[in-house]
């Protein structure tokens, strides 16, 4: 079988880094890791008197680990408010757990590199049996505050209603209107390659002779004067 059959040209598995948690038909913000989601079967062990010196072994009862979601710490109560559901501090005697609403189903969804919904699982009747509102204090760390809480579930299931999807194809971007299309490029030969100048050493020439012509000034006689008798 393909491992993957609407993208059959894709090999690359899926990351751990791009999900989503929705709680009842919401998405939760701010979530940046779940725990792995593990189911686990007991197994019984029995044997007949009769037989060789070895012990079968059978399934038995079968338990869903919990899960854990952390987030950073703002000012969104969601979590706050459904730990609360489960025992409130502040609520009067007989009021004390909200036996309505304390379960909610939630989904845990994988996405692809392009952020489309690849495979999704449901979790169910999850209740919270540990909230931390703040983890540890330190003057000298340099980290995010992270709250987490802690759900019991009974079980989940991956949701098959969840098609593979059909990966996008980036488009280049068109060119402008009326520009044209720069010619494609070809290899120069090397019969067409410009040669590089070659170097030489330079010529020396003696210098040339200025030669200056100097030219005589002209001196004009003055005009002689008649005497009138």
């Amino acid at each position: 079988m393909p491992q993957f059959t609407v993208n059959p040209t894709r090999t690359d598995p899926y990351k751990n880094f791009k999900f989503r948690v929705l709680i009842d038909g919401r998405i939760v913000a701010g979530v940046s890791r779940v725990s792995a989601l593990v189911r686990d079967t007991e197994v019984v062990e029995h044997r007949v008197g009769g037989e060789l010196n070895t012990v079968r072994r059978m399934p038995g009862r079968t338990r869903f680990e919990p899960i854990t979601l952390e987030r950073g710490v703002t000012h969104d109560i969601e979590f706050e408010q459904w730990a609360a559901k489960v025992w409130d501090a502040n609520s009067l005697p007989g009021a004390e757990s909200s036996l309505k609403d304390f379960r909610k189903n939630i989904v845990l969804q994988l996405l692809n590199e392009a952020g489309q919904v690849a495979k999704a699982w449901r979790l169910f009747r999850c209740w919270v049996s540990r909230f931390q509102a703040l983890p540890v204090l330190d003057a000298n760390a340099n980290a995010i505050a992270i709250e987490s809480i802690t759900l019991q579930n009974e079980g989940w299931e991956r949701d098959y209603d969840v098609p593979e999807p059909l990966e996008p194809t980036l488009n280049p971007v068109p060119a402008a209107a009326g520009a044209s299309a720069p010619a494609p490029s070809t290899p120069e030969s090397a019969a067409t390659r410009p040669k590089p100048p070659i170097d030489r050493p330079l010529e020396r020439r003696p210098p040339k002779k200025l030669t200056v012509e100097v030219q005589a000034p002209t001196v004009t006689a003055p005009a002689r004067k008649t005497k009138r008798r």
